[in-house]
């Protein structure tokens, strides 16, 4: 037996939903686009910038310090690696904060440079309060240099 004709059925008043609108700008699409690809690289260049990926860094040895396989020493020579980085500067002992800081900043380096290359390695906690220091330091505007 033949099934009834739709229009005989319950479902004849049920009305399709509407085409979605064209775009017929192709200048629109072209300008989204370009946005799209704007927003993304300055998301990118944020995201890579030396400073901040040097915080980065830096947040990850004062976490994971404490139960490190690495070694404080190892843990002292890459803290000097970030603050390089970030600042862009080879040469560490280079960098002028200012005559308003100056004496801060070689007290750093020297607690820095007894953590990277005294005989016996830094405690943790020494370790970890200079990685507090790097990370202000590299929080501070205008950088020293």
């Amino acid at each position: 037996m033949a099934s009834p004709p739709v229009t005989d059925r319950s479902w004849i008043d049920i009305v399709p939903p509407d085409a979605p609108a064209q775009v017929s700008d192709p200048l629109t699409v072209a300008g989204g686009i370009v946005l799209l690809g704007l927003l993304l690289v300055l998301a990118w260049l944020l995201l890579r910038r030396p400073r901040q990926r040097a915080r980065r860094t830096l947040r990850r040895i004062h976490r994971e310090l404490p139960g490190s396989a690495t070694g404080t020493r190892a843990a002292g020579f890459q803290v000097r690696r970030c603050l390089r980085a970030g600042f862009g500067h080879h040469r560490l002992e280079d960098l002028d904060p200012g005559s308003d800081h100056r004496e801060q900043w070689r007290a750093f380096l020297d607690r820095l440079g007894r953590c990277c290359f005294s005989a016996q390695p830094p405690a943790v906690e020494e370790l970890q309060a200079v990685v507090r220091e790097a990370q202000q330091w590299l929080g501070r505007r205008p950088a020293p240099g």
